[in-house]
């Protein structure tokens, strides 16, 4: 009986040279599966093994610079611009208040002037002439019998108007609702005018607009009022 096999087996374990062979075989096995795993699921792939993008350099880099800081006179200049453009749009509003008040205070009564009826005989381009009947009745005196109005919107022969006559003149100046709102002419006008300097000047587009949608209405009552 041999020295490797026992009594009662009939299993013959493998020699060395057997075992070496069936190592090898198994390893050459695994490292092929492994590649064929890999090859067939790239998401299997170690995570930073791939090579990472190169950035772009040159003209096609992107600028990240931010823009370079305001100079001082720039902006001192900037704020004088405004400071400008507020101003004229301020003398617009208030040349058009100033001379809407010239009117407005005779239209009211504030002014003083005598009191009539004028009758309108020629008109103008700028004005019309007509006869002046004062209230009281008595034609005569400081009283002028012929009055000037001024045409500010096309006026006709024959109409009849309630005026008062500026202090020491001939000029004629409509009273009552009409001729207060007829006397807002010049502050409609500066509203609007003011209107482009804030909208479009200052940049202030919703206050512009605000100033000129209140010269239109403002200008729209005085038509219907005419």
């Amino acid at each position: 009986m041999s020295d490797t096999e026992r009594p009662g087996s009939g299993h013959r374990p493998p020699g060395r040279r057997e075992e070496r062979e069936s190592r090898r075989a198994r390893g050459a096995h695994g490292s092929h599966g492994s590649r064929s795993a890999d090859e067939r699921n790239p998401s299997t792939r170690e995570f930073g093994n791939d090579p990472e993008p190169e950035e772009p350099v040159g003209d096609d880099a992107p600028d990240d610079s931010d823009d370079p800081p305001e100079s001082g006179a720039t902006r001192a200049g900037r704020w004088l611009l405004r400071g400008v453009l507020s101003l004229v749009a301020l003398l617009i509003l208030v040349s058009g208040v100033w001379t809407s008040w010239d009117t407005m205070r005779h239209a009211v009564g504030s002014g003083g002037g005598e009191r009539g009826t004028l009758t309108l005989q020629e008109c103008g381009r700028d004005a019309c002439a007509g006869s002046f009947a004062p209230f009281g009745g008595e034609q005569g005196g400081d009283i002028p019998p012929t009055a000037v109005l001024a045409q500010s919107v096309g006026r006709s022969p024959g109409e009849s108007f309630t005026v008062v006559l500026r202090p020491g003149t001939v000029e004629a100046v409509r009273t009552g609702g009409p001729g207060v709102m007829e006397s807002t002419l010049p502050f409609a006008g500066a509203l609007m005018l003011a209107s482009l300097v804030v909208g479009g000047g200052l940049r202030m587009v919703r206050t512009g607009w605000v100033i000129g949608i209140s010269g239109i209405v403002l200008l729209g009552g005085i038509f219907l009022t005419w």
